[in-house]
């Protein structure tokens, strides 16, 4: 039985994120997480890239946490010695640009516009 992966192609300057788990509707392990903290970091650390697309394959986008794998009596191990690095919450937050256009601020350098 597979046990779900994330997986990222590069197209240009975009890195595609796909959550790989349609045989339980893409729901997150805790390998699954430790992936995707990872193409978040390359997304993050790699200067060619301008955006990143996290998308899923079949039907389902994500039924959240596969939650035996998490807290069940055979729970994977979860923080393996890593260290985790905290996200400013001004990153996520919603602004305006200076023509007072709504946007979301992902990153200092990357921006997405709301209305399109």
């Amino acid at each position: 039985m597979s046990e779900g992966q994330i997986r990222t192609e590069v197209h240009g300057h975009v890195l595609k994120i796909i959550i790989a788990n349609a045989a339980k509707r893409n729901a997150f392990t805790p390998a699954m997480m430790k992936q995707l903290s990872d193409a978040l970091t390359e997304l993050h650390d790699n200067d060619a890239y301008r955006v990143g697309v996290v998308c899923a394959e079949g039907g389902d986008f994500t039924a959240g946490l596969d939650m035996p794998k998490f807290f069940g009596p055979t729970a994977e191990a979860q923080h393996q010695g890593r260290q985790c690095r905290p996200v400013r919450a001004q990153q996520a937050l919603p602004q305006a640009d200076r023509d007072g256009r709504a946007g979301y601020r992902l990153h200092h350098r990357h921006r997405v516009d709301a209305r399109r």
